[in-house]
């Protein structure tokens, strides 16, 4: 045999071994022109952070020209980004028509166009790189607004979100402007729990900071002002307008009600009621009958409540009027409300 005819041998025989090589890979059978190949990705969005990779899953279903899922059917997937689970090798559809396959981006990816084939039949889906989400940080603290020295105060992050994953730190940050001897300042506390205790033994100003942090790193802060006091300022509560008709004194009488008022760590010992157009004062009752001359534009009435103090000094607890202003520690609050006395029709 001569070199050349060897030479020729030789290419045949790699080229019936290719032609079977790939008719081994390819056994599958494939889809007729007259199909339909319908493909989606979940999810079709892809939350990945810088040097990190996600994945999706590319489902393939195959229906003949009469809308019947076909079994059994060789599908092969390619994307134009990142990498396929199945690497280009056949992927058969189950008895359901489904094929599914892994598509894996990296961040810097941005996206990727898959393309699902068998035969002449083929269909396409886009997957993208979507930003990661921060979570968001809400301070709620209780009592609100204000505690008194010696009781628990709860902040609490739990009205905090993370819309695509989860909270995995809470990072409290609490700056006094007169800290208790025993505290840090400010005081850095690193938590997993949603809420923490504290109590404080000086009247202070504090700025509360609260840093979240998710299950990708990312954070986010809120903040809020807190104040410790010796004493708690009262409520004061003038009640409802009041609108009445002169009846034949030529006066309206209504009843002045301030009850609902209140001292949210004590209680009050006072309550002084003022007239915009009468040069009158009462004091030392929450609810009492009062006269008003007919006046159409109204009279404006203000309650003054006073506390007794943080309970340091007897003059704290009286009711005496001319001992009101001998309690250092006393608040006070006011409220108004208007009376409207009509001529009698």
């Amino acid at each position: 045999m001569n070199k050349r005819l060897s030479i020729s041998l030789l290419a045949l025989a790699l080229a019936v071994f290719g032609l079977l090589t790939l008719g081994c890979e390819d056994s599958e059978p494939t889809a007729k022109a007259t199909w339909v190949l319908e493909v989606t990705a979940n999810p079709a969005t892809i939350n990945a952070g810088p040097g990190e990779t996600g994945q999706a899953t590319v489902i393939a279903v195959l229906f003949d020209e009469n809308g019947r899922l076909q079994p059994g059917v060789g599908l092969r997937f390619s994307t134009t980004a990142g990498s396929m689970a199945s690497a280009g090798n056949v992927v058969q559809t189950d008895q359901r028509g489904e094929a599914r396959d892994t598509l894996t981006l990296a961040a810097s990816d941005t996206e990727a166009e898959v393309k699902v084939k068998s035969g002449a039949v083929e269909g396409k889906v886009t997957v993208r790189i979507g930003d990661l989400a921060a979570p968001t940080a809400s301070i709620s603290i209780n009592p609100s607004g204000a505690a008194r020295i010696g009781s628990g105060v709860t902040f609490s992050g739990a009205s905090s979100e993370d819309f695509d994953g989860e909270i995995v730190k809470y990072i409290w940050t609490i700056l006094s402007n007169n800290p208790d001897p025993t505290k840090e300042n400010p005081e850095v506390i690193e938590t997993t729990n949603q809420a923490i205790i504290r109590t404080y033994t000086n009247t202070q100003h504090l700025d509360v900071g609260l840093t979240v942090e998710d299950n990708d790193g990312l954070r986010d802060t809120s903040s809020d002002q807190y104040d410790i006091f010796a004493n708690l300022q009262p409520v004061a509560d003038a009640g409802p307008a009041l609108d009445g008709n002169a009846g034949l004194s030529g006066k309206c009488t209504v009843r002045l009600n301030g009850c609902s008022s209140s001292d949210p760590d004590g209680r009050l010992v006072a309550y002084r009621w003022t007239f915009q157009t009468i040069n009158e004062t009462r004091f030392n009752t929450c609810t009492f009958d009062w006269p008003f001359e007919v006046n159409e534009n109204g009279t404006l009435v203000t309650l003054t409540v006073f506390d007794n103090g943080d309970g340091s000094t007897p003059e704290c607890n009286t009711p005496n009027i001319g001992t009101l202003d001998d309690c250092p520690t006393r608040k006070t609050d006011e409220d108004t409300t208007t009376v409207i006395c009509r001529p009698a029709q």
